[in-house]
């Protein structure tokens, strides 16, 4: 009994790989979208990813049951095929028949007695509509990342551009910006100077009360004063 607990299952073939949606639809932006829109019916949003996984999961369970799967082989996808469809009368085209077309099995619908063609064709759009929702998010971050790229460049073209044309400006602006410094320079100048009689009063009078004290002959002041500190 252990001995047979741990016999390895074999795995089945997966019938909702009956068909490869690559080969149906080889762009697979070609896929139609999921749900299929029936014409006079009220509009159906495309699902999700989520959505159309767990779909897809809930069909495998139906199809395949339990246990562990593995892609056909051709053998087994024609068996399939001959098991779980028949060709559709030529003459009628009605919904069901345009839905098995639409999803990849022209010629065909679903055999009498069984709904597992039904199923199956579904699960091949939905493999169909996944496969085309990968390439879009593909195409999606490669359209950002391409947008993102083009950003940068013309930051960087703008920049050198700037750079370039900020030199000139500068170079332009650099003789008047010293003449101003120097000016700065002299206004300072101007304004010390006219205030230094006033410091220089204040010094020699201290100085002439302090000899006074001291009984010394008080200084005189700085003629130079009248000469350097003149006012322009």
């Amino acid at each position: 009994m252990e001995a047979a607990a741990q016999k390895q299952i074999d795995p089945k073939p997966d019938l909702t790989l009956t068909k490869d949606p690559a080969a149906i639809w080889p762009d697979a932006l070609d896929c139609p979208d999921f749900p299929l829109q029936s014409r006079g019916a009220e509009f159906k949003p495309a699902w999700a990813r989520a959505d159309a996984e767990k779909r897809l999961r809930a069909l495998s369970g139906i199809l395949n049951g339990n246990g562990p799967l593995r892609a056909p082989t051709d053998a087994e996808r024609a068996e399939a095929l001959e098991r779980h469809f028949k060709p559709r009368m030529a003459a009628i085209r009605g919904l069901r028949e345009v839905t098995f077309e639409t999803r990849g099995f022209p010629g065909l619908v679903g055999a009498i007695g069984t709904n597992h063609g039904d199923l199956i064709a579904e699960a091949t759009h939905l493999r169909g509509y996944l496969r085309k929702l990968a390439v879009q998010a593909e195409q999606a971050a490669a359209d950002a990342q391409a947008r993102a790229e083009r950003r940068a460049r013309a930051t960087l073209d703008d920049y050198r551009a700037t750079i370039e044309a900020k030199k000139a400006e500068a170079e332009a602006l650099a003789d008047g910006a010293a003449r101003y410094r120097q000016w700065l320079d002299d206004q300072r100048a101007y304004e010390r100077l006219q205030a230094m009689p006033r410091d220089l009063e204040g010094l020699h009078q201290g100085a002439v009360a302090a000899a006074q004290e001291l009984g010394e002959a008080a200084p005189k002041a700085p003629d130079w004063i009248e000469t350097l500190c003149k006012p322009a």
